[in-house]
């Protein structure tokens, strides 16, 4: 265990002095003030026009921009030989536990970062509602939003940026194979993609399946009563598709090491 906080300090440190960490910030920022600069003309307020983003094609595009941050911190390390002189100060889980673990928090933060930025952006322009939102929002089983909706609109957030997490590991299992910096950007979105696709037809009890109603925002009140229920769930997924990737890792580090 103490092997895996050396590589964990080291592993943050590499992150947040890498150059990636901060551009993909930026460009997260970038995507979502570019995507919503057409309707701030228009009569809206914080929440319907972060409906509407977040709604779009471009909005995806954090899945990509977030996962530079250090989906690649694998591939550099067998370029650069770096694995084996790793794996002599610890054991190889404690290794890919520590990177997989700031793969995830880095991803989270730069896609939680730049939209709480863009948040606070928008709350200077643009009240949170207009009159009569109030009671739209009657309509929605998430009623916690009329009454805190800063808190529940970084809960939403969080749980995309939790997906997006998910998909950074996969792009850097998937670096193992391809090592690619480049087309590493597009993995978690084409993967995304192909997810949404093969679970959009779900219904039925099997429609808690469908990833675009886990994991996007304000789409959980779809198929779940209460608020903590779509946390719960998208969490819940989440760690198990984290166990299964770091135990893929793992294997294919050792057999990588194995046949050399």
């Amino acid at each position: 265990m103490e092997s895996c906080f050396s590589y964990l300090k080291a592993d943050i440190k590499r992150c947040i002095h890498g150059k990636e960490f901060w551009v993909g910030n930026l460009c997260c920022f970038l995507i979502l003030y570019f995507s919503g600069l057409s309707y701030i003309k228009y009569e809206v307020s914080v929440w319907s026009l972060l409906n509407i983003v977040t709604a779009t094609m471009p909005f995806l595009l954090l899945l990509s921009f977030a996962s530079m941050t250090y989906s690649d911190c694998f591939c550099a390390d067998v370029e650069n030989k770096y694995v084996q002189q790793m794996l002599i100060r610890g054991k190889l889980w404690s290794y890919v536990l520590a990177k997989t673990i700031v793969i995830q928090i880095s991803t989270m933060l730069t896609v939680f970062i730049s939209t709480v930025a863009y948040i606070f952006y928008l709350r200077v322009k643009l009240p949170w509602f207009y009159e009569g939102e109030k009671e739209e929002l009657g309509l929605h089983r998430y009623t916690s939003m009329a009454d805190m909706p800063f808190l529940y609109v970084i809960a939403e957030i969080l749980k995309f940026a939790v997906l997006a997490g998910i998909l950074g590991i996969l792009a850097a299992y998937i670096s193992l194979y391809i090592r690619n910096r480049l087309l590493l950007l597009t993995v978690p979105l084409m993967v995304y993609y192909f997810a949404m696709y093969y679970t959009g037809g779900l219904k039925g009890d099997f429609v808690i399946f469908r990833m675009e109603l886990v994991y996007i925002p304000f789409c959980g009140d779809l198929i779940w009563e209460y608020a903590y229920q779509s946390y719960l769930w998208a969490m819940a997924i989440a760690a198990i598709l984290a166990v299964v990737l770091n135990i893929a890792i793992i294997k294919k580090i050792r057999k990588d090491l194995g046949e050399r």
